[in-house]
């Protein structure tokens, strides 16, 4: 439907207008509009962008450690595993066990070297008793830096060589004291014969003299003297036999008493070398049982300290942990906690000694931690190579004020947590943000050739 509209007051002619035709609108105003707008809006944007000042920061990811390094637990001379009594995580006390191995072949091995010292001990005290001619040993141990062996079987045995080589040295003394004694009987009745001869000797001269005496008044016959100066002539070699008999008994004599003297000579020389040789072996066993009792006492890994477990590298009951190895590690509990992160080389120029930071614990819910205040306290003169990735970094140390931990609020933290760390720089604009990389691609332009 249309309708006619008269213009009154109008002279020209009646004109008709469709009711279903658009007024023409200008689009100028709404241009300039939008125009202005926008330019508002752009102006807006960079005053906010010019003041706006924003924190900069050096992001940096890490961990928390304790000022105590954790305590590496290893086992000296290995084993086999028999209760592994501890597993990751779990607190202990010092002195708690730990781990324990079997202790079989230790014990095997210390009771064999207790026999033989033993032996060595009791072979000792009787060696002393023949050095020192004692009448009986005395098996009493002494010196010794642990509880002597049972010595009572050893110790019979012992008595009764001492008894048996006791005899045969007085046998050997008594043959010689017989030996010594026919000796000083034969020289005896030669020391007789002697005399005799030489007293016949004496009144065979006293004789001849007289014979003599008389040829010369002829009262005699030359063959009577003659036969008695014959008669004088046996009896010397009847008296030099006999001297020769007795020197030969008196050497006889003498040997028989050296050869006995060289004969414990020799048995006291042995006696020595082998009380020599006893006593270093003596030394040698307790050393090795000392070494036993120690070992015995390391079947048992127990915790030096209170802490945290930590890295247990056994887990199989009846495994077998070589000489040396590390079966655990126990992080000490109670001590301060650092903390420390890793920084790119790529902003390490950006971090100082004394630089304040902010540490977002992230085990935790952000929602109820708070971010902790912290201080750069160290920085690694050069950069670290990580051995898994290869990735270079600077560790940096932070310390939080005890009075920053507090505000925790009771939650427990732990070395080895994450974390990170947000070291603070120098405040911007917005705006230099935003044109800080059109510069930069500016200037790289105007510096290549």
């Amino acid at each position: 439907m249309t309708a006619l509209i008269l213009s009154p007051k109008s002279s020209a002619p009646s004109t008709q207008v469709s009711l279903h035709e658009k007024p023409k609108v200008s689009l100028r105003g709404t241009t300039l509009l939008a125009v202005m707008s926008s330019a508002m809006l752009v102006g807006v944007f960079g005053l906010w962008a010019g003041f706006t000042l924003i924190n900069g920061a050096v992001v940096a990811q890490g961990q928390i450690i304790t000022q105590a390094q954790a305590q590496q637990i290893q086992s000296l001379d290995g084993g086999t595993v028999t209760a592994i009594m501890v597993k990751n995580g779990d607190h202990v006390q010092a002195g708690q066990v730990m781990v324990r191995f079997d202790p079989t072949l230790t014990r095997t091995n210390l009771d064999i070297a207790m026999t033989k010292l033993a032996d060595a001990l009791t072979l000792q005290s009787r060696l002393q008793a023949e050095q020192q001619n004692l009448p009986a040993p005395d098996f009493t141990p002494s010196h010794l830096p642990f509880p002597a062996p049972d010595l009572t079987e050893q110790a019979q045995a012992q008595t009764r060589v001492f008894a048996a080589r006791a005899a045969v040295l007085q046998g050997q003394r008594d043959r010689l004291e017989e030996t010594l004694a026919q000796y000083d009987s034969q020289l005896k009745g030669l020391a007789l014969q002697i005399g005799a001869k030489e007293e016949q000797i004496s009144l065979t001269d006293a004789l001849i003299a007289d014979q003599e005496s008389l040829l010369a008044k002829g009262l005699t016959r030359q063959t009577t003297l003659s036969d008695m100066r014959s008669a004088r002539a046996e009896l010397l070699g009847s008296l030099a036999a006999l001297q020769a008999d007795e020197a030969r008994l008196a050497n006889a004599k003498t040997d028989s008493r050296l050869e006995t003297l060289q004969g414990e000579r020799s048995f006291q020389e042995k006696v020595s070398t082998e009380l020599s040789e006893t006593s270093a072996k003596v030394q040698e066993l307790s050393l090795e049982i000392i070494t036993r009792r120690e070992q015995l006492t390391q079947m048992e890994l127990r915790a030096p300290m209170d802490g945290v477990v930590h890295e247990v590298k056994v887990a199989t009951v009846g495994g077998v942990v070589a000489p040396g190895a590390t079966v655990l590690a126990v992080i000490p509990q109670g001590g301060d906690f650092d903390f420390e992160v890793q920084v790119d080389p790529r902003g390490i120029d950006q971090v100082h000694q004394g630089q304040t930071a902010e540490l977002a614990l992230t085990s935790f819910d952000p929602r109820s931690t708070p971010r902790l205040h912290a201080e750069v306290t160290g920085i690694s003169p050069d950069a670290v190579v990580d051995p898994h990735t290869g990735r270079n970094f600077y560790r940096v140390m932070l310390s939080v004020p005890p009075a920053e931990l507090d505000r925790l609020k009771g939650q427990e933290i732990l070395p080895g947590m994450p974390v990170t760390a947000y070291l603070a720089t120098s405040s911007r604009s917005v705006l230099a943000y935003l044109v800080q990389p059109m510069a930069a691609q500016i200037d790289m332009a105007f510096r290549e050739d």
